[in-house]
């Protein structure tokens, strides 16, 4: 490590000595890069201005491999980037910045940018931006982990050091003078940058040309150069889907199903049992079946039409109006499988935590799979107001055995001493196949304009239909298979679930079995369930698709079981996304959406414990746990006299504290009130 003031660097020399990576024929618009690898970061303080947060920037670093440039004005900065630009002009050198998004939202009060200059993935998400000749990408982005667990997964030599010597508290300015340790934590965050990339790039055979700007980028690359050389290429290029069945596909889109079932909902549960499905989206992506021939579309379409093409295998999707719906007919689930946020149309509903009990009216979009599940659940009067339909099939072989090759090496190689990298890119590739498959086709661009005061803003949706037509010439996986894949993953976790539900009554009149919670592919329950026969099918599709893999002990592992985890001593649930668990050692465990889970646990254990948890009138407050909030001021331009220095504060982002107060909905708590004064029929038949 060599820490250089940014007056001192000279950086004319170490580009004239240094390589060019040349675009080629690679692509159109490629550039030629220099081949140096460079991170940059900020440090900022926040004060209060008129009562009102404000940030700056007081140290910026910039490593070039292993050196590292410290400057301390935004003027020293722009100096190094001239000279960046004057060295060739139609070379770029590559600048990754962990949390790109945050910097450039001092960045952009500084530096003019133009609507092509900026390529974001969502509002304030630039996954890539250029000053000049220096194009800065996103690490974050690329890595999808922090910046201390990305170096601690790669085991870079410059990890992220400890916050203790960093006290980011401290009001420091421009001029306020650093400590050794103070530069020292500042340089080994672009360092730790540095190492990762090249540990990243040496394992993969990438050079700066290469390497993808994405995570789920490794595994598009891999997966459409098994498809290059497969007549399936071809076969996924015909399947595309048109602009009205991409919109209907969109609406029918789902995640994970993550619910509480309502008449467990703010009790504290005593010996509660949980499964996970061990590799839930790569096991329905080899094991299940897919659309795999061009929708067509059926003309004044009926309920009729819709059960023929079911039972005849074909793969459907539809858009459904459904009149009186009641959950009469399996009333006992507690986990309903309508979502209001689906429905385009919910007239007068009766709801459960977002899930729909009943409706005078709803309309939505779904496929065949969903359908299977909402017919169990549900009765009403079924109107298809549009179907398609297409023949199942398989995934091409090629993408399979993908999926199976990342599946055998994270299971072969973990905790195997010399492959810790190739598992750890596997098991980040595996997970990414999802993602891959669900990635948005017609998604509308994010345009950045300083002058607009929105800044970050969507495209028209006129524009949507172009994208989609652009990116279907070199899309190969078509979006109906995100679609599906998750429909799937849906149905097999309801696949457990009623197996729950179906439980019998022992001789006291109890249930055998209760549900929970679920979050996508976990389960909680109460009861003795045997999961044997389940597990037993899906192991022998595994087996028949090779979606299973032996460890190094010898122990098989089978896609699509569900696995046993730790049993709860006591459990409870306030809703989606919250619960709470304490285990045989009296250890307190907790899952809240905005809640750090090891800070949290400890403050609601002072608060009281699951008790406190459950506690509607009073409920628990996390101050310390809440994690943090980001104010944005832009178009600022304030000058501050202190200490007799000019402070320049511009466009800026504030990371302040933020505090979580656990709270329920009116609806849900109405409900909840209902179920405890043992209204549970008028409740679950939604006569609320």
């Amino acid at each position: 490590m060599r820490i250089y003031r940014a007056a001192d660097y000279d950086i004319e020399s170490v580009l004239a000595r240094t390589p060019v990576l040349s675009a080629g024929r690679r692509k159109k618009r490629a550039r030629n890069y220099y081949d140096l690898v460079c991170a940059f970061d900020i440090e900022t303080s926040r004060i209060k201005v008129d009562g009102e947060y404000q940030s700056f920037m007081y140290v910026w670093q910039m490593a070039i491999e292993q050196d590292v440039i410290i400057g301390r004005s935004w003027e020293d900065f722009r100096a190094l980037i001239d000279k960046i630009s004057a060295h060739i002009p139609d070379v770029y050198l590559i600048v990754f910045i962990h949390n790109a998004a945050y910097e450039f939202s001092f960045l952009k009060g500084e530096f003019e940018f133009s609507a092509e200059s900026v390529f974001s993935v969502d509002k304030r998400k630039p996954l890539k931006f250029d000053i000049k000749n220096v194009e800065f990408r996103c690490s974050y982005l690329h890595s999808g982990l922090a910046l201390k667990a990305w170096l601690n997964e790669l085991k870079a030599p410059h990890r992220k050091q400890s916050g203790k010597d960093f006290n980011y508290n401290i009001v420091r300015y421009p001029w306020t003078p650093l400590t050794y340790r103070e530069l020292k934590y500042c340089a080994y965050d672009v360092l730790g940058v540095v190492d990762a990339i090249h540990i990243e790039m040496e394992r993969d055979g990438d050079n700066l040309q290469t390497l993808p700007l994405t995570k789920t980028g490794y595994v598009r690359r891999r997966v459409r150069a098994a498809l290059q050389d497969n007549i399936a290429y071809n076969q996924m290029r015909m399947i595309q889907p048109d602009y009205e069945l991409y919109l209907t596909l969109k609406d029918a889109f789902r995640g994970g199903d993550t619910h509480a079932s309502r008449f467990v909902s703010g009790k504290i549960l005593s010996n509660i049992h949980h499964v996970d499905r061990s590799s839930s989206y790569p096991d329905v992506m080899i094991n299940c079946m897919f659309p795999m021939s061009r929708f067509q579309k059926v003309d004044n379409p009926e309920m009729e039409d819709v059960r023929s093409a079911m039972n005849h295998d074909k793969a459907v999707l539809m858009q459904l109006s459904i009149s009186h719906l009641r959950l009469r007919k399996y009333w006992r689930t507690g986990c309903p499988y309508i979502s209001k946020d689906k429905c385009s149309v919910c007239i007068n509903p009766a709801m459960d935590n977002g899930r729909v009990l009943s409706a005078d009216v709803v309309v939505f979009s779904c496929t065949d799979v969903d359908l299977r599940i909402i017919l169990r659940q549900y009765d009403g009067e079924i109107e298809v107001l549009k179907m398609w339909s297409a023949r199942y099939g398989y995934l091409p072989q090629s993408v399979r055995d993908v999926i199976n090759d990342l599946y055998h090496k994270k299971t072969e190689l973990k905790n195997v001493v010399g492959q810790e990298l190739i598992y750890m890119l596997s098991k980040s590739m595996i997970n990414s196949c999802y993602g891959m498959a669900a990635q948005d086709p017609a998604k509308p661009l994010i345009l950045f304009n300083h002058s607009d005061e929105r800044q970050f803003y969507y495209d028209t949706d006129e524009q949507r239909k172009t994208i989609l037509e652009k990116s279907n010439h070199k899309n190969f996986l078509p979006y109906q298979i995100g679609v599906w894949v998750t429909a799937w993953a849906r149905y097999e976790l309801h696949e457990g679930i009623r197996m729950i539900d179906e439980c019998p009554y022992n001789s006291e009149g109890i249930y055998n079995a209760e549900f929970c919670y679920c979050d996508t592919d976990s389960i909680f329950y109460s009861g003795d369930i045997d999961w044997s026969g389940y597990n037993k099918i899906r192991m022998d599709r595994s087996k028949k698709n090779g979606a299973f893999a032996t460890d190094r002990k010898g122990k098989p592992h089978y896609m699509g079981v569900m696995e046993p985890e730790d049993d709860a001593k006591l459990f409870a649930t306030m809703g989606a996304k919250k619960y709470v668990i304490l285990d045989d050692c009296g250890t307190l465990h907790i899952t809240i959406a905005g809640v750090a889970k090891k800070e949290g646990a400890t403050e609601l254990q002072k608060q009281g414990g699951i008790e406190k948890f459950i506690d509607r009138d009073n409920p628990p407050i996390f101050n310390e746990a809440g994690g943090t909030a980001i104010i944005y001021n832009d178009n600022c331009d304030i000058n501050l006299n202190i200490d007799g220095h000019t402070l320049s504060i511009k466009d800026n982002a504030v990371i302040v504290p933020s505090c979580y107060t656990m709270g329920l909905s009116d609806d849900y708590e109405r409900l909840l009130k209902l179920i405890e004064s043992n209204s549970e029929l008028l409740a679950f038949m939604g006569e609320v």
